[in-house]
């Protein structure tokens, strides 16, 4: 087998790297298919590609068949349909583009019909092996930029992305369809231009599209957050409220009793029964088994321990804080709320012997804060939320770290053999 055979034969296992790229960026690989199906599944569409090519040439039956076998290799994969012939025409699309765009610069560098260029066996094999490169190359960018931006797996992205690939794929075959026929040296250097035009128009265009989808995000992100914030808050003032009726019970308890006592004294029984059945409906406004002095805090804590215990969650509290936590109240709010809201959510995912265990400490201008609990195998650090409604979820991790910005504070997190662990440091507090 001499070289420009192996080279074609090459030439589909790189158009098939090209797919899994894009497959591995739009979608997400199925849980219980080992590493090496994959591997195998690279090779099969390879095998349909090169057949192709091989048996039918530069034909529309060639790119049906190619797309069609990038389209149920696809199924390796969870996705939505449209999605999947998305990535499958986008894939067949850059490399045709790619082809295209390098045998545009052979000729400007060599000049000539394109097709004689190609009798040259040197410039063919010299083709194919840029040309692949750089379908790699945009592939990889295309994936790069779909991972590190969530708005990019927006359906109406994509289609506009592949339309946009398809229009830049006929005029630019139509550029190269010219240059076989054969033209002066002035329509070359215009097709030249035109193609260079054309590419950095569609990316202007879809740099402003997503400029735009990613305001849109943050506005709506923006709104939710302010949302949620509110909605806490007024949670939380309504449970602070109601321990503070209870601080002021306790604190008038010995009035309560010289009051019981008295009726009591003058045989008045109904009357004492009513008065204690009073004071009880009282206390059970809101419970609170956790008295740290910091109102906030006991408030946030006692509300937590009592949802954990409905949803059958063991709750534990190591605290030794001060009283004044030199901490504003809605940072203690939004960020021990919603770790404590993440913390519960992540549990109820556990079957066996769901927990969540606080530990506060402060000592000096520091406090250390550690929240551990149980909770699935499933990857929790890169997840926002385990809600269906993502778009509506998954804000509380952003309150969070918007409120621990103004503290000197360090924020990690870890998951480890069914346990995740929350921990934070506030430095500096004496400070603030």
């Amino acid at each position: 087998m001499n070289i420009y055979k192996m080279s074609l034969l090459m030439t589909g296992v790189i158009e098939s790297m090209m797919a899994f790229v894009l497959f591995n960026s739009l979608m997400k690989k199925r849980e219980r298919l080992p590493k090496c199906v994959y591997v195998t599944g690279i090779f099969v569409l390879a095998i349909i590609i090169d057949i192709s090519n091989y048996m039918f040439s530069s034909s529309i039956v060639n790119i049906s068949v190619t797309i069609l076998g990038t389209l149920l290799v696809s199924f390796l994969y969870n996705g939505k349909v449209i999605i999947r012939i998305l990535s499958s025409v986008l894939s067949f699309l850059i490399s045709s583009v790619s082809e295209v765009l390098i045998l545009l610069l052979l000729s400007v560098l060599f000049g000539g019909n394109v097709d004689k260029l190609l009798e040259n066996s040197i410039l063919l094999l010299l083709g194919i092996a840029i040309s692949k490169l750089l379908g790699i190359l945009l592939a990889g960018i295309i994936g790069y930029r779909i991972k590190h931006n969530n708005e990019l797996s927006d359906k109406n992205y994509l289609i506009l992305f592949t339309v946009m690939f398809v229009i830049a794929t006929i005029i630019i075959t139509t550029f190269y369809r010219m240059l076989q026929n054969g033209v002066n040296e002035y329509l070359r250097n215009m097709i030249i231009i035109c193609t260079m035009g054309l590419c950095a128009t569609i990316a202007i265009i879809m740099y402003l599209y997503e400029e735009t989808l990613r305001q849109q995000r943050l506005a709506t992100e923006q709104q939710l957050a302010q949302r949620q914030l509110k909605n806490q808050i007024r949670h939380y003032k309504a449970v602070m409220s109601s321990q503070n009726q209870i601080k002021n019970l306790k604190h008038d308890l010995r009035n309560h009793m010289l009051a019981i006592a008295a009726k009591i004294n003058k045989k008045e029984y109904s009357q004492s029964i009513d008065y204690i059945n009073k004071m009880l409906k009282k206390t059970e406004v809101n419970k609170c088994d956790i008295n740290t002095g910091n109102t906030v805090l006991d408030a946030i804590l006692s509300a937590k321990k009592e949802e954990a215990k409905k949803k059958n969650i063991d709750f534990y509290t190591n605290l030794r804080i001060a009283e004044k936590l030199p901490i504003a109240e809605d940072d203690i709010c939004i960020i021990f709320g919603n770790a404590l809201d993440n913390a519960i959510e992540a549990c109820e995912k556990v079957s066996l012997n769901p927990y969540v265990r606080v530990l506060l400490s402060y000592c000096d201008d520091s406090l250390v804060c550690k929240i551990e609990n149980s909770c699935a195998d499933t990857d929790c650090i890169n997840s926002t939320t385990t809600k269906e409604d993502v778009k509506n979820h998954g804000i509380g991790k952003i309150n969070m770290e918007a409120a621990l910005k103004h503290y000197d504070s360090v924020f990690s997190i870890k998951q480890d053999k069914g346990k995740y662990i929350l921990s934070i440091v506030f430095m500096g507090l004496d400070k603030v």
